[in-house]
């Protein structure tokens, strides 16, 4: 592999996993969910952070609130609705949400910003949805930015040996 491939395959690789979903964590023991645009026909949802196939819905009317109980130090969370429907969060209190347009399949949002200091999210999804959240993103590890330039700094030293 020359070089040039190399960074088309870094690229697609980055640009790919920009599409996944973002992961939220609760300020405290409940998330409110506030409409801003509701686009007719969408349901909103919430799934396990590590449920990226969206294959276990805890439906969420809007606007809404879901409580957040688990253990003090590490464990399984519950995420429960305002019918009492429950949702297992595994290992953390970590979620994503998902929308479906008439049915049309689940979609996880496309664009979310949150303010440091009131603890809001603003999140935008495909189909048009746009809602409040009083939630955090969890951050990205460390590790993942340190493997990215390391890979640079190797395709660096590749370009150099076969110059």
């Amino acid at each position: 592999m020359n070089f040039k491939q190399f960074i088309v395959v870094l690229g697609l690789t980055v640009c790919g996993s920009a599409n996944a979903s973002t992961v939220f964590m609760p300020t405290n023991a409940d998330v409110n969910f506030f409409n801003l645009t509701l686009v007719s026909g969408s349901v909103l949802a919430m799934f396990d952070d590590s449920d990226t196939a969206f294959t276990n819905p805890l439906s969420i009317p809007l606007p809404s609130k879901v409580l957040i109980d688990g253990p003090s130090i590490s464990g399984d969370f519950t995420a429960t609705n305002i019918a009492s429907q429950n949702l297992t969060l595994t290992n953390n209190n970590w979620f994503i949400l998902a929308t479906n347009n008439n049915n049309t399949g689940w979609f996880g949002d496309v664009f979310s910003q949150c303010s440091d200091t009131s603890g809001a999210c603003t999140v935008t999804f495909s189909d048009g949805t746009v809602l409040a959240v009083d939630s955090t993103i969890v951050p990205v590890p460390a590790a993942v930015w340190l493997f990215g330039s390391g890979l640079l700094g190797l395709a660096g030293i590749a370009r150099r040996k076969a110059a």
